[in-house]
């Protein structure tokens, strides 16, 4: 049984080249993910990231452990923790789409969220993530 889990967070207003930290994050996160046998997805907007994992469970939880702790972002927000017989992002070790001031829109309201609270537009937020990624 593997782990999907869902975090939003805000991107560090302390980041000097944001392009540049996005790009270094999304290429480290596809070797370090097709090493360890994680699938995701990420976006990122002006100020927020949004990102869907999937993998064995204590990888996902090991690597949820140093994403709290990157000073890259604040408020780092697990918003959806699941068992899933089945992955959906089966294709990706890190799927990723940039600014999206529709996404945006989506993420802004969870931040700071409890697991489980407003599944509605944690669902549609899931939802996007995987549309993101393709079959």
């Amino acid at each position: 049984m593997d782990r999907s889990l869902l975090y939003v967070s805000r991107q560090s207003p302390f980041t000097v080249d944001p392009e540049r930290t996005i790009e270094e994050i999304v290429a480290a996160a596809r070797l370090f993910n097709a090493s360890m046998g994680i699938t995701g997805a990420l976006v990122s907007t002006q100020a927020h990231f949004a990102q869907l994992l999937e993998g064995p469970i204590a990888v996902v939880d090991s690597l949820m452990e140093r994403i709290e702790c990157d000073n890259r972002h604040t408020d780092v927000t697990v918003l959806h923790i699941e068992a899933v017989a089945r992955r959906r992002l089966t294709n990706w070790s890190m799927a990723y789409s940039g600014n999206s001031g529709y996404v945006a829109r989506q993420i802004e309201p969870l931040i700071g969220e409890t697991v489980g609270v407003n599944s509605i537009r944690v669902q549609r937020l899931i939802s996007l993530l995987v549309g993101l990624a393709g079959p």
